[in-house]
C-alpha cells in the first residue's frame, strides 16, 4: 500500500473537484396527495367541533325538558290533592289518569280531571275596591283546597269619543273654572294609601272630577225651584260639585265625604272660594257616611258621581225610599251609572227623559235621573 507524503504537491484535477466533493442535502418529493390529506384534517377537525356543539345544545335541551315535565307533574300532583266542591254539594273525586308505559323507578304521571273542570268564583266586588287596601299590606294566600279568586274584569271603559270629550272638557270648561280653586279638582284621587276608621269605608270608591259644564246643563234640565229645594252631592271628594252648584241660587248646597283627607281639601277651597261667584250662602261640608249623614229637609236635587259598591248603593236607595214614602220630594242624578238597579226596579223611583241635547251629545259619561216623592207617580 503506498503512501503519500505530506509535501508532495498535490494534483491540480483533485483540487478543481474539491468543492463539487460535498454532500448535498436531498429534497423529498412531496408526494401527490399531501394538499388533500390536509384538507380532509381540516374538515375532520370541523365535523368534530360541529357534533360537539350539536351534542352540548341536544344536552341542554333534554336538561329544559326534563325540567319543564317535573315542573308539570309538581302542579298536575297539586290539583290532584286538593279537594273540589261538585255541584251537588259534596267533594268529586279526583279522575287519575295513569301513564300506561310508566318507566320503572319512576312515579307514574297523574292528572286530575276535576280540578281542571273545577268552577272558579269570581269576586264581585268592583275593580276600583282594591284600592281601599293599605299600601304595603300583603295579600293573604288562599287556604289549601279553596278556589283562588280570578281577577273581576273591568267594566268596558270609555270610546275614543269619549275620552275625546273629557278631554275637550277639561281643556276649555274644566281648566278655566278651576283658576279659583285653593286645591286643583281635577283628576281621580284613589284611598289606598289613606287608613281611617270607618265601617263603611271599604265600600268607597276614589273621587273624580266631574265636568262643570255637564252639571251646568243638568241643573238646567232639571230647573228646580231653587229657593225652596236643597242640593246634595254624595261623595262630593274635593267639593268641585258644590262650589259649582253655589252659583245657582239653592237654599243650602251639602257635600257629604267619607274621606278625611279629601274632606279637608274640600274644606280649603271653601274657604278660598269668592264669595262673589256664590249665589247660595249655606254652603257647608260633612265628613261623613252616606248613610249616616243628616240630610236636609224640603226638596232635594241629589248628585252621585258612581261613589260606591252596588251593595252599598242598595243600601242607599232603601234610604231614599223611606224618606220619599215619608212625603220628601227627591230628584237623583247618578252620573256613570254602574249600579242602578235599585233604582230601575224599586216603585218608589220614576226615571225621568232628558230632553237637553247637550247631555245626550256631549257628555263624556252617561246620566240617570230618577225621581220620587208624593207628586211622583210609581212605576209600575
Amino acid at each position: 500500500m503506498k503512501t503519500e507524503d505530506a509535501g508532495s504537491p498535490v494534483p491540480a484535477e483533485a483540487t478543481t473537484a474539491a468543492p463539487s466533493a460535498r454532500p448535498r442535502a436531498k429534497r423529498t418529493a412531496r408526494p401527490q396527495g399531501h394538499a388533500e390529506t390536509v384538507s380532509g384534517a381540516d374538515e375532520s377537525a370541523s365535523k368534530r367541533k360541529s357534533t360537539t356543539r350539536a351534542g352540548t345544545a341536544k344536552k341542554a335541551g333534554q336538561a329544559t325538558k326534563q325540567k319543564t315535565t317535573a315542573t308539570a307533574k309538581a302542579k298536575a300532583a297539586a290539583r290532584a290533592a286538593s279537594p273540589v266542591k261538585s255541584k251537588d254539594g259534596g267533594k268529586a273525586a279526583a279522575a287519575v289518569k295513569t301513564r300506561p308505559n310508566a318507566p320503572s323507578g319512576k312515579p307514574a304521571e297523574t292528572t286530575s280531571t276535576a280540578s281542571r273542570k273545577a268552577p272558579v268564583r269570581l269576586d264581585e266586588a268592583d275593580s276600583r275596591s282594591a284600592a281601599a287596601k293599605p299600601t304595603g299590606q300583603k295579600s293573604a294566600a288562599p287556604a289549601q283546597g279553596s278556589a283562588v279568586p280570578a281577577r273581576v274584569p273591568r267594566t268596558a271603559g270609555p270610546s275614543a269619543f269619549a275620552r275625546l270629550l273629557l278631554f275637550a272638557h277639561r281643556l276649555f270648561g274644566d281648566r278655566a273654572g278651576g283658576r279659583n280653586e285653593f286645591i286643583s279638582t281635577a283628576g281621580f284621587t284613589g284611598l289606598g294609601g289613606e287608613a281611617f276608621d270607618d265601617p263603611d269605608r271599604a265600600s268607597a270608591y276614589g273621587y273624580r272630577a266631574t265636568p262643570r259644564a255637564l252639571l251646568g246643563w243638568v241643573l238646567d234640565e232639571l230647573n228646580p225651584d231653587y229657593e225652596r229645594t236643597s242640593f246634595v252631592d254624595f261623595g262630593a271628594g274635593k267639593g268641585r260639585v258644590v262650589l259649582e252648584a253655589a252659583r245657582r241660587p239653592f237654599m243650602r248646597c251639602l257635600g257629604i265625604e267619607i274621606s278625611p283627607s279629601l274632606h279637608e281639601d274640600a274644606e280649603q277651597n271653601l274657604m278660598h272660594w269668592p264669595r262673589s261667584h256664590m249665589a247660595c250662602r249655606e254652603v257647608d261640608y260633612v265628613r261623613d257616611s252616606i248613610l249616616r249623614a243628616k240630610l236636609p229637609d224640603g226638596p232635594l236635587v241629589i248628585w252621585m258621581f258612581n261613589p260606591a259598591t252596588d251593595r252599598f248603593i242598595l243600601r242607599v236607595a232603601a234610604r231614599l225610599a223611606e224618606r220619599a214614602t215619608a212625603g220628601q220630594q227627591i230628584t237623583l242624578v247618578y252620573v256613570d251609572p254602574r249600579h242602578d238597579m235599585p233604582f230601575r226596579q224599586a216603585p218608589f223611583f220614576r226615571a225621568r227623559g232628558i230632553k237637553d241635547w247637550r247631555i245626550r251629545l256631549l257628555s263624556p259619561y252617561r246620566v240617570r235621573i230618577w225621581q220620587a216623592g208624593p207628586q211622583i207617580s210609581p212605576q209600575s
